[in-house]
């Protein structure tokens, strides 16, 4: 008989959407917080694929009772084995690159006015 993990998806406010890819099923949760039932033979590794507000992508995600690998900046892969109640929080960062300003010319103020 196929078992079921309670798998718990918390995330922050700049993620819309997470959807897990499962073993003939599929899950998506658009709530943090919120617990769906993931039919499980192997355990994973399961494709987890998150969908951010516009200038977002993946941070940090960390996991109870399961392992984080393949981590991209949008999604990564969730293995639990035998675990039948996995924990995983997400947080997002912007991605939009903070700029840098340079100067090239640098001008002594002691010349200024000496006309």
């Amino acid at each position: 008989m196929p078992r079921t993990a309670n798998v718990t998806m918390n995330f922050d406010t700049h993620i819309t959407k997470v959807f897990m890819e499962g073993e003939g099923e599929n899950n998506t949760w658009t709530t943090s917080g919120t617990t769906s039932e993931q039919f499980a033979m192997s355990g994973g590794p399961y494709p987890v694929v998150v969908t951010f507000e516009s200038g977002y992508e993946l941070d940090t995600v960390t996991a109870e009772n399961a392992t984080i690998s393949d981590k991209t900046n949008v999604g990564f892969s969730l293995s639990f084995g035998m675990a039948t109640d996995v924990n995983c929080t997400i947080t997002s960062k912007s991605s939009t690159p903070q700029p840098t300003l340079t100067f090239k010319h640098f001008y002594d103020a002691g010349t200024i006015g000496t006309g």
